[in-house]
C-alpha cells in the first residue's frame, strides 16, 4: 500500500486495503492507510469515518486524531475538529502539528 500511496494510485490502496481487510477486518495499518489515502483524494467524510473506527480500538493514537480533525477541518465541521485537537493535544503534548491544527480550526 505505500508503494501506491506514494505513487497516488488511491483507488489501488483501497482495493488493497479491502483485500487485508476481508481476511483481517480490524488490520491497523490497512485501515490506516486506507483513511489517508481517501483524505489525499478528497474523501473527507470517508477519510473521517474511517479515523473514527481506527479512534475507538486505538483511542490513544494521536496520529489518528490528528488525521481525523484534518478530515473534519476539510469539511468545515471546525467545532467538531477542535474537540479531536484538544483530545489530540492531552495525548501529544507539545506536537507541531497539532499546534498547527489549533491553527487551522481557530482555537
Amino acid at each position: 500500500m505505500l508503494p501506491q500511496l506514494a505513487m497516488g494510485l488511491y483507488p489501488q490502496v483501497e482495493a488493497t486495503g479491502m483485500a487485508v481487510l476481508r481476511l483481517d477486518p480490524k488490520n491497523y495499518l490497512a485501515r490506516s492507510r486506507m483513511a489517508w489515502a481517501r483524505y489525499l483524494h478528497g474523501r473527507y467524510e470517508e477519510a473521517a469515518d474511517l479515523y473514527r473506527g481506527i479512534i475507538r480500538d486505538y483511542p490513544s493514537d494521536g496520529e489518528m486524531h490528528i488525521g481525523l480533525a484534518w478530515a473534519l477541518i476539510k469539511q468545515g465541521k471546525l467545532a467538531e475538529a477542535r474537540s479531536i485537537v484538544l483530545m489530540a493535544d492531552t495525548i501529544l503534548p507539545g506536537n507541531a502539528r497539532v499546534a498547527a491544527l489549533k491553527t487551522a480550526c481557530g482555537g
